[in-house]
């Protein structure tokens, strides 16, 4: 299957980014009471979707495809199994499950969608937001539930007609909140524009200049409403990193981006110390303090807990028992570290660094854009949970199956030997 939807109908692109924004609806669905979560029942719809599509022929899953998959399966599958046997932790394999359903996910939106579809729908889902975010500000009102109030979640909501969205308090300023609208946290609402954003750099038809202005004021929008400092931390890093390595080559062209670049680097450290500083009386607003307890939990632990962890998908229920009340683990080495131990965590930071190394070479990404875009990963990832393959993972999963099937070589080879395609990994 050719990965360049050029060829597909207007409908077929309709349909891909309706599904693709569904997909992140579903996290922040308020208000629906079912035995299973909605997000789970949009895995297994797009996992099933995908098994339709081998069935009738239209898509080819290869032995790389497979390769990537259980690379990114095996460290979470051998700690799992160790855990259920060494320190009896059952409840992990259900988080277990939930790994498999979103690589199955990342798959198939891999293998029906593109990465430029699905950086495109979440591009076009951001002003669609801020209008009707607007539109419940002025004509909503706000709500109070007292039986979900936790030093997590405010219980705070704003109503307006079939509308019910999640709020909180403001991180940067007094007197405000923060609001994710139809995404439901705010902090998903950032991830959504940040890859939208993303997209929009890496495409291979460069917007123009007038259009890059248009969707960078519409993105600091989506920022004022957000305050989600993570994803815009992500967004500069990968920035600078594109700059710079794209000038690696030319000294001339490299003192010129050091002196444009500084200033926007400036605006990362600053966004990241305002990250890990600041506190405005709610548990979500600073986050070296959070980091000092979930530290504390994971050194004081029993030494088997150290090395294997406390089971996957336990870290908060293991943290409100020691520390009484609920602690986000918006990181995902501290959160490696505290569910799967030091040797989980070793293998799964490995394995995703050897994924990228190995298809640096392959992919008709050029290679400072490549980079830019792993180290813009690596930088969000230390205040979200980027990396324990849940919903906030599925961007740079679908980015590194599509990067490493996307090549010429890859669809010269599909085109005149599609019997063959398992065979080419």
């Amino acid at each position: 299957m050719s990965y360049d939807l050029e060829d597909k109908s207007r409908l077929w692109r309709i349909f891909g980014g309706l599904i693709v924004i569904l997909f992140y609806l579903t996290s922040g669905t308020v208000g629906i009471f079912l035995p299973i979560a909605m997000h789970t029942l949009v895995c297994i719809g797009l996992v099933c979707l995908l098994g339709i599509g081998l069935l009738v022929g239209y898509i080819t899953i290869t032995l790389r495809d497979i390769a990537i998959c259980l690379c990114l399966l095996a460290p979470f599958m051998c700690i799992g199994i160790i855990q259920f046997f060494v320190i009896h932790e059952a409840a992990g394999l259900k988080s277990l499950f939930k790994v498999v359903l979103n690589l199955g996910s990342a798959l198939a939106l891999a293998k029906f969608f593109s990465w430029n579809l699905y950086t495109k729908a979440l591009r076009w889902s951001i002003p669609i937001n801020i209008v009707l975010i607007t539109i419940v500000i002025l004509l909503g009102t706000i709500s109070f539930d007292f039986t979900i109030r936790t030093a997590y979640d405010s219980g705070l909501f704003m109503d307006w007609k079939n509308f019910h969205f999640p709020i909180m308090w403001s991180s940067l300023m007094d007197e405000k909140v923060r609001i994710g609208g139809i995404f439901g946290h705010a902090n998903t609402f950032g991830v959504v524009a940040t890859m939208g954003m993303l997209g929009l750099y890496m495409n291979k038809d460069k917007a123009s200049g007038v259009s890059q202005i248009i969707w960078w004021l519409i993105f600091i929008i989506s920022f004022i409403f957000t305050e989600s400092r993570a994803s815009l931390l992500s967004l500069l890093v990968f920035i600078v990193a594109n700059n710079m390595l794209q000038s690696w080559s030319s000294i001339k062209r490299v003192v010129k981006n050091i002196a444009i670049m500084a200033s926007v680097t400036v605006t990362i450290v600053i966004v990241a110390f305002m990250r890990v500083n600041e506190n405005t009386g709610d548990i979500t607003s600073g986050r070296a303090g959070i980091m000092d307890m979930v530290s504390d939990a994971i050194m004081n632990g029993l030494p088997i807990t150290q090395a294997l962890g406390v089971g996957l998908g336990q870290g908060a229920l293991y943290l409100e028992q020691q520390y009484s009340f609920m602690i986000p683990v918006d990181n995902s080495y501290f959160k490696l570290l505290l569910e799967l131990g030091i040797i989980g965590t070793v293998m799964v930071v490995l394995t995703i660094v050897f994924l990228f190394w190995r298809y640096r070479n392959t992919t008709i990404f050029s290679k400072h854009t490549y980079w830019a875009f792993v180290l813009s990963i690596l930088a969000h990832s230390f205040f979200e949970a980027d990396f324990m393959m849940n919903i906030l993972s599925i961007g740079w999963i679908l980015f590194l199956m599509y990067a490493s099937q996307d090549t010429m070589e890859g669809k010269n080879y599909s085109k005149h030997e599609p019997s063959r395609a398992l065979h080419h990994i």
